[in-house]
């Protein structure tokens, strides 16, 4: 079988994260996996570090994603590469319209990595499409946990989507940690300062104000924590002005291939988003058994057992992601126990199987 992954890049991205990990996977399951990227620029080949050398990338060489060279981009390429399955990421779909009326036999996958009214596009001219397409079995969509579900069948009045829980191959720790364990000692008061992570770009929907608002608070109660966190975006811009408002015990660590490093050095894992889909970060931080604090969107509401494999807030609000922090530094959740959740539902060799599952029934 021949599968083609597309997406816009393989940037740092939960997304490219996993489009990564599946193919890799598919790859040793034997499936003739290929990925085809939109285009090219400044960080955009982040994630390809992490890939197969025998899985070949292509660029569609799409210049500033214009509609109609991006269709017949994709299209050249989909004729040359003959796939049985085509497999797309993020909002892609309306770019595939000659495949779906010139190849017939090929078959399209669409996951939808967030809640359904975030993945279709950016008018409602995308939105109709998708519909049109998923209503009409032109394309099969699967989300990514049980809420993303309930929140395709509100946006669309369709049933017809199947969920596929995201995985991960566990992060594996680099030559560096030791390096990192220094760095992290470093910005710890004491031996017992409990370490917090976070880890994202900067993004309205991942709510850093409100985040950053928090730890400020516990930091004027004098509460004992440092806070690090990495991801881009926070050099320049309304990123830069956030940075500024932070007190000194949170650390602006930049964008990091080695994250795993400094996960297995931090104690909890904060998210405090607006919405989500089903988040990488998250089960790469549980596949270290780094404890969760989100807030209650998303698959995060799927992944996290309040109280047993993490924390959840009781909504989005400051105060209430403030009472989730506080039961964190109160609770008593093992390592263990995180780990072992993750061992049982998120390993990547779980969802390659049922993705392959979907891609043979189809």
């Amino acid at each position: 079988m021949k599968v083609l992954q597309i997406i816009p890049s393989l940037a740092s991205g939960g997304a490219e994260h996993f489009v990564v990990d599946l193919s890799n996977q598919l790859k040793r399951m034997g499936v003739d996996v290929s990925i085809g990227v939109l285009g090219t620029g400044p960080g955009s080949d982040f994630c390809r570090t992490f890939l197969d050398e025998r899985i070949p990338v292509v660029s569609l060489q799409v210049k500033g994603y214009s509609f109609f060279h991006a269709i017949f981009s994709v299209y050249k390429y989909v004729k040359s590469a003959s796939p049985d399955v085509i497999h797309c990421h993020l909002s892609i779909i309306q770019y595939l319209v000659l495949v779906y009326v010139l190849f017939p036999k090929v078959k399209v996958i669409h996951t939808l990595h967030s809640v359904a009214k975030h993945a279709s596009g950016r008018s409602k001219w995308h939105f109709k499409l998708f519909r049109f397409l998923y209503r009409r079995k032109v394309v099969q969509p699967v989300v990514i946990s049980e809420m993303c579900y309930r929140s395709y069948v509100d946006c669309y009045g369709l049933r017809n989507a199947i969920v596929i829980e995201n995985g991960i191959v566990p992060l594996r720790n680099t030559s560096f940690l030791d390096d990192v364990r220094l760095e992290v000692l470093s910005y710890k008061k004491n031996g017992t300062t409990p370490v917090f992570i976070h880890v994202a770009r900067f993004h309205e929907a991942k709510n850093q104000k409100m985040l950053i608002s928090v730890f400020n608070r516990l930091c004027v109660e004098g509460v004992d924590f440092c806070l690090l966190i990495l991801g881009r975006g926070f050099d320049d811009g309304e990123g830069a002005i956030l940075r500024a408002t932070a007190c000194g015990n949170i650390y602006f660590l930049g964008e990091k291939s080695n994250v795993g490093d400094y996960l297995k050095c931090a104690d909890f894992f904060c998210l405090s988003s607006l919405y989500e889909g089903f988040p990488i970060s998250l089960i790469e931080a549980m596949s270290l058994g780094v404890i969760p604090i989100c807030t209650p969107v998303g698959g995060m509401v799927d992944a996290v057992v309040d109280g047993v494999t993490g924390y959840l807030s009781g909504d989005v609000s400051e105060a209430s992601y403030y009472e989730a922090l506080l039961r964190a530094l109160r609770g008593h959740i093992s390592k263990e126990k995180v780990v072992a959740y993750f061992d049982q539902n998120f390993k990547m060799d779980r969802c390659a199987r049922r993705y392959l599952g979907v891609f043979e029934e189809i």
